[in-house]
């Protein structure tokens, strides 16, 4: 028996740790994981986030480093079934009640989540700055 509680008590615990970061501490990881670039190489940019998606070369030799992602998500497209009572009277008064399942659809919808993220690199390769714009970025 006590090992049984033993076992319950360490499975509480590892569960408790278990939860969803909320809106508030997505942005902050992403704003100081960002921002944790500022002062560096490019090449430690391209090191920490991989391959940019775009390039562009500005008058003063420096560079804007653009990552950018999409991704769709798609939900619905199906049917669920509800059962509705309905009551068949007959000719001598009486009658029944009867619960026949009506079907009901739901659509497809689909939500189109962006990011892009840019960073400027000065003429001597180190990160000045950094925006984001989109809605999924955190």
């Amino acid at each position: 028996m006590k090992k049984i509680i033993s076992i319950c008590v360490v499975l509480i615990l590892f569960l408790s740790g278990c939860q969803t970061l909320s809106l508030k501490e997505r942005q902050n990881l992403f704003n100081t994981g960002n921002a944790a670039f500022i002062g560096k190489t490019y090449d430690d940019l391209i090191k920490g986030k991989g391959v940019p998606s775009g390039t562009a070369n500005l008058t003063d030799s420096g560079k804007v480093v653009e990552y950018y992602t999409a991704q769709i998500e798609v939900s619905g497209g199906g049917y669920y079934g509800y059962p509705s009572a309905r009551y068949i009277g007959n000719a001598n008064g009486g009658g029944t009640w009867i619960y026949p399942e009506h079907m009901r659809s739901f659509p497809v919808q689909s939500w189109t989540f962006v990011c892009k993220i840019d960073f400027v690199v000065s003429p001597k390769n180190i990160v000045d700055s950094w925006k984001y714009e989109g809605n999924g970025c955190f």
